[in-house]
């Protein structure tokens, strides 16, 4: 584990004579963890989760979730006794198709479908103090590692990209006022 500053102290007169301990720097925000993040490149919904890791003073490193050559024995260790359907990332459009419906399989069975299909897994994973877990569930992580930060947490899901204008979107008046078409 990295510090934000390693102090040394000599040890109070309770302790044994002569014995050395190490203090962590504890900064605004809670003691500084390095969290490894699994994240899906180009997802809006991991970014923000890592910026808010930052803010709570974390050390993020990351890590691209769908080009890890995970083994069943990696990823299984991620979601420990969770329920095979919490394995899955909700917003996957095989989940969301109906063609992959994490209810009904079993735990080979999920995990076959995980490793052959990294887009499926609930993100992010992220090991830290030598715990692994999976999703951004913000009460749990903050009681593991803190998330004491002005940001708001957010939520687990992907943050949806609003739909692109076109031209024929709008239309102008005499005056030159734009107006946009909203599709009711």
């Amino acid at each position: 584990m990295r510090y934000a500053c390693v102090c040394t102290a000599l040890a109070t007169a309770g302790d044994e004579a002569g014995r050395w301990r190490r203090l962590r720097y504890k900064t605004g925000s809670g003691t500084m963890v390095e969290v490894i993040f699994y994240a899906k490149p180009g997802c809006q919904g991991n970014a923000r989760q890592m910026r808010v890791l930052q803010a709570a003073g974390h050390d993020v490193v990351v890590r691209d979730l769908l080009s890890e050559p995970w083994t069943a024995e990696q990823l299984g260790g991620f979601f420990g006794d969770t329920a095979v359907a919490d394995w899955f990332n909700r917003s996957a459009v095989r989940v969301k198709s109906g063609e992959v419906v994490p209810e009904g399989l079993s735990a080979d069975a999920a995990m076959a479908l995980l490793l052959e299909d990294p887009a499926l897994i609930r993100r992010p994973l992220m090991i830290a103090e030598g715990e692994r877990r999976a999703g951004w569930e913000p009460e749990r992580i903050a009681e593991w590692i803190g998330l004491n930060s002005s940001m708001s947490p957010g939520k687990e899901a992907c943050i949806a990209k609003p739909a692109k204008r076109t031209r024929a979107d709008s239309v102008s008046d005499a005056s030159g006022c734009r107006a946009t078409h909203t599709g009711e």
